[in-house]
């Protein structure tokens, strides 16, 4: 009775205890304070002391200070004294009255002067601060009005390449701002979206995969992320950017009109730790991509093609909760619409062979298209729901398309030049298609057994109508043939999964999963045909090019993985699936062919990695034929060009590695990064031709007569390919200041592949190396000159063929950027093209493209004024050659001459600080 009346009385002076502490809490002070340097002092401030003095408390720190923040929490509201110390700098003091809850303070230093010496010294590139590398923004000379991404690329060890950065060799998984994620998941947003002079520090250093960290693992691994200082603190970022170019050709259209050129838009983005959102709306014919920012400066190459673009876009993301592991919700969506006219003259030669002579072609085509398309995405998180984690997306898209395309073709037998084709064609198609993903899976850390379960379904409708017109009444080709082909497609897939947590410690976390998937695609084609040979007043079906075609796939998949996972050390991913796979192959006329084939594979994976060294990945896969390669049907569209497929193709088998040390190899000269890829594909699949020098019957077609002078194009079964490569990447140190930034590629590679000439199976043979040299050179922060050049040397010869070709290709683009009196922007770009064909008589080709931007920026550097002129030397036209073991294509691209641009932009930037000072201070103090 005692024990239990002393228990409850110790409960209940516990419970009053910490609601009077609460209370008291409550009634208190906390202090935010945030200290900033002078504005041309990029130093980090690591150490100073914060007193702070009250009539009633005295509270001292020596290490307060820490990412330009400090905090005091607890103390009784009242007025204080503040006293910051900190060697180089003047003291700071001065008196406050703080109020119960929040108080923020902004703290401005100033520097020291001596008054026997002044020290000068240069400002570091970068410094190593335990495990984290710290790049200082002074020292890469780079106007404040350009964007971050400008001062990233002048950094050394970094890499920008396909929208994601890489630092020494290894990939960045986020980019913080002052410890927060301020502007989304995609690295390079805050790089995009901020100003140089915004920065003053990038750091680079590892965290814990939050992936892993989201599974349970205690030992998770490794990612590589960059955290970005600003001059002042960041809680959310907003800009609107708007931009308008206006122009024309300097020489007039095969109309005799100016040729118009424009290119405008505008787009605006909000970005914080839990909210984003953007729209934009741009149009253009000067072929631009979807990125409104990269108007900015001087249109790139020539135009070999009109191009009408029109773009609208809108976006939001919201969390709720803890960032990574709270509630997430994304939608989007975007309206798409682009006129495109392409121009192109190809020159064929064929080798001759034992069954076929040789042949030379020479079209001339044009095509006019339009397309457009309106698309919603979507996706939505939930890990901590009642019945554990759920991830769910979805996406739909409508599209429609019109193509006007035209073609004239003279040639055949070499020595003959006769016209055998005059084609025109018209296609159009509309239709949708869209999935759904979601997603259940157990992750808490603390149960052994996880089950989990991926059900996701796809499905598309699309109608499309072909008329086709050949004018030449010697073509051999069908003449006013119309096709009206309707296609629909659905897939399922179910998957299953069971995962035993065998250990999930510090040290080491390791689980295995038992899995099964269920897949099942069903696609059917419904054409029809209409001939008008040989009675063009009465056209009648076209018996083989109507069908009501289903194609059946129903996949089981049973896989056995293993995961382990060593945090720093490295860890081990492992797997291996057995699938079963059966395809059916019906069409609804019976006298085609039936078929459906069952196929078995073993697939092994494993992914081997020790952090901060290298890994080693193995996988394989399995590829099966499509309908259009098993298809035991011919299609005489074109009598002279028969296609057909091959129900007997075996599915091919591939087998995929890399190699690779992550991060790069610290050398006294710079960073080397190396890495490898190695694919070896068994039963390749190869396009398989096949001449006919007189009429020939083939029964296993039902008995098609094939006229003289024919083509079959079909597919057959090869020996294995292989495709390996080699990189060794390398650039400068740049630990001491530095004007000179080098970065180096070199790759070697072999690639073969089986081909066919006529009817011989060849193997071509293309090895070849590549050497990628950029320099970036700014002395100061009013000149920058970019340097990129690029060397290839491919060589393809082939056995049994007469194929022998070198071909050494030269890139070499040089950029100039330079500011006069701070506001006057002069921007000056050559790219040089050269293509050498050693030892086949063919002649070098020479592009030259010059393009000059003069602007001047006004109110405050928002506004900027430009005049661009470009393809100056009206050089620009294209050529390329491309060899397969029986033939050679050249193919020549236009140039639409020089253009001129005048543009006027304006962009608006904020920086917001007000929402909340406590996101600005570093993770371990929020």
């Amino acid at each position: 009775m005692r024990k239990g009346l002393y228990i409850t009385l110790c409960s209940v002076f516990m419970i009053c205890g910490a609601f009077f502490s609460y209370a008291q809490e409550k009634e208190r002070a906390s202090i935010y304070g945030f200290v900033q340097l002078p504005e041309k002092d990029y130093n980090p401030l690591f150490v100073a002391e914060v007193f702070l003095v009250g009539q009633a408390d005295t509270l001292k720190t020596l290490t307060g200070i820490k990412e330009h923040g400090f905090v005091f929490k607890g103390i009784r509201p009242g007025e204080y004294f503040l006293e910051i110390n900190s060697i180089g700098y003047e003291s700071f003091r001065h008196s406050y009255t703080f109020e119960k809850g929040d108080n923020i303070v902004y703290v401005q230093l100033t520097t020291k002067n001596l008054d026997a010496a002044v020290v000068k010294a240069d400002i570091p590139v970068m410094k190593q601060v335990g495990d984290t590398t710290v790049y200082y923004a002074a020292a890469a000379r780079v106007a404040e009005e350009e964007n971050a991404m400008e001062l990233l690329q002048r950094m050394p060890g970094f890499e920008v390449r396909r929208n994601e950065i890489y630092h020494n060799g290894g990939k960045v998984a986020r980019t913080y701002v002052n410890g927060m994620l301020v502007f989304g998941d995609a690295p390079v947003n805050a790089f995009n979206h901020m100003l140089a002079g915004d920065v003053t520090q990038i750091k680079v250093y590892q965290e814990d995969s939050k992936e892993d960290v989201l599974n349970g693992y205690r030992a998770p691994r490794k990612e590589k992320v960059l955290d970005v200082r600003t001059r002042e603190p960041v809680i959310n970022a907003a800009d609107i950017y708007a931009m308008a170019q206006g122009g024309a050709d300097a020489h007039k259209n095969a109309d005799g009109n100016l040729q118009p050129r424009y290119a405008g838009g505008i787009t605006a983005n909000f970005f914080s730790e839990k909210f984003l959102a953007d729209a934009n709306l741009y149009a253009n014919n000067l072929g631009y991509g979807s990125n409104l920012q990269s108007l900015t400066g001087v249109p790139s190459g020539a135009l070999h093609d009109r191009k009408d673009a029109i773009h609208a876009g809108v976006g939001i993301q919201k969390y709720w909760g803890n960032r990574y592991r709270g509630n997430h919700f994304s939608l989007r969506y975007s309206y798409d619409r682009t006129h495109t006219d392409t121009f192109s003259h190809t020159l064929s030669d064929y080798y001759s062979s034992e069954s076929s002579p040789a042949l030379s072609y020479s079209d001339t085509s044009s095509n006019s298209s339009v397309a457009g398309s309106h698309s919603v995405a979507f996706s939505l998180f939930v890990p901590d729901s009642p019945v554990f984690s759920i991830n769910s997306s979805g996406h739909i898209r409508f599209e429609d398309h019109d193509s006007e395309s035209f073609r004239k073709r003279w040639g055949g037998i070499t020595g003959q030049n006769n016209p055998i084709t005059d084609m025109g064609q018209n296609t159009g198609s509309k239709g949708w298609d869209g999935d759904f993903h979601i997603q259940w899976s157990d992750r808490r850390a603390e149960h052994r057994l996880r089950p989990s379960a991926l059900f996701s379904a796809n499905a598309g409708r699309h109608h499309a109508l072909t008329a086709s017109v050949d004018t030449l009444e010697s073509s051999s080709f069908r003449q006013y043939l119309n096709l009206d082909d309707n296609s629909d497609s659905f897939e399922l897939l179910f998957s299953p999964s069971l995962s035993w947590m065998i250990e999930n410690a510090v040290s080491c976390s390791s689980e295995l999963s038992l899995g099964y998937t269920l897949s099942k695609t069903k696609k059917a084609t419904v054409r029809a045909g209409m001939d008008f040979l040989p009675d063009k007043e009465h056209p009648h079906p076209d018996p083989v090019n109507t069908f009501h075609h289903n194609w059946n796939l129903l996949g089981h998949t049973a896989s056995l993985s293993y995961h382990r996972s060593t945090g720093i050390s490295g860890g081990l991913d492992g797997a291996v699936s057995f699938n079963i796979t059966e395809v059916a192959n019906t069409e609804d006329l019976a006298s085609h062919q039936l078929f459906s084939k069952r196929y078995w594979s073993v697939l092994p994976s494993f992914l081997f990695r020790q952090t901060n060294k290298w890994k080693i990945s193995v996988d394989t896969e399995r590829i099966y034929p499509s309908w259009e390669q098993t298809r035991p049907l011919i299609d005489n569209s074109s009598p002279q060009s028969l296609r057909a497929g091959n129900p007997d193709l075996k599915a091919p088998y591939l087998v995929n590695s890399a190699f690779g040390f992550y991060p790069a190899l610290d050398l006294k000269s710079g960073f080397l990064s190396i890495s490898s890829s190695f694919r070896f594909v068994i039963n390749s699949i190869v396009s398989y031709r096949k001449y006919f020098s007189s009429a020939t019957v083939l029964p296993e077609y039902g008995n098609l007569e094939v006229p003289a002078g024919a083509f079959l194009y079909t597919y057959q079964n090869a020996n294995p390919s292989l495709n390996t490569s080699l990189s060794f990447n390398w650039s400068n140190r740049g630990k001491k200041m530095t004007k000179l930034i080098l970065f180096e590629t070199f790759t070697v590679q072999y690639k073969t592949s089986p081909q066919y000439t006529s009817d011989i199976l060849i193997q071509l043979h293309e090895p070849g190396a590549t050497n990628h040299l950029r320099l970036v050179y700014s002395p100061d922060k009013n000149l920058a000159l970019r340097l990129t050049s690029n060397t290839v040397y491919a060589y393809a010869f082939a056995d049994r063929s007469d194929l022998r070709l070198h071909t050494v290709t030269e890139n070499l683009s040089v950029s100039l950027t330079k500011y006069f009196w701070k506001t006057l922007k002069v921007v000056a770009q050559y790219n040089w093209h050269h293509t050498s064909y050693i030892g086949n008589g063919y002649p070098s080709f020479n592009m030259h493209e010059a393009n000059l931007l003069i602007g001047k920026s006004f109110l405050k550097k928002r506004l900027f004024l430009s005049l661009t002129a470009n393809d100056i030397l009206n050089r620009g036209a294209g050529y390329s050659i491309s060899t397969t073991p029986d033939s050679i294509i050249r193919t020549w691209t236009p140039s639409f001459g020089r253009y001129y641009l005048l543009s006027v932009s304006y962009r608006f930037n904020r920086l917001g600080k007000e929402t909340s000072f406590k996101g600005t201070l570093n993770k371990g103090d929020r």
